[in-house]
């Protein structure tokens, strides 16, 4: 059985159109490779480290906005209770209407 390997190539686009005069064609292979390669020198010679160095000062910036989230949230919880404690207080007492004015009004 006779099988043609088809090969992908990475060429420069303009060079098609004729406005580019580099006509080198690359194997996406070779490009893959040497693209593997280099990241894996970085991550072996000290790429690891400034990762690690960036993923907990990203972290750290997360759990500073995560705090001051919840204590924004915490306040308005606060002010939404007291809220509801000011409308409830007339209504537990007796009185029917929340506004003095109204009251006032009817009598």
């Amino acid at each position: 059985m006779n099988r043609t390997r088809r090969h992908r190539y990475y060429v420069c686009p303009s060079s098609r159109r004729g406005r580019c005069s580099v006509r080198a064609n690359v194997r996406a292979r070779v490009v893959e490779e040497r693209i593997l390669g280099a990241l894996a020198d970085r991550l072996l010679n000290g790429g690891a480290a400034q990762i690690r160095k960036q993923l907990a000062l990203r972290m750290d910036e997360l759990a500073r906005n995560h705090h001051a989230d919840v204590k924004d949230r915490r306040a308005r919880l606060n002010r939404a209770e007291k809220r509801v404690a000011n409308l409830v207080a007339p209504m537990a007492s007796g009185e029917h209407s929340l506004d003095g004015r109204a009251r006032s009004d009817c009598a």
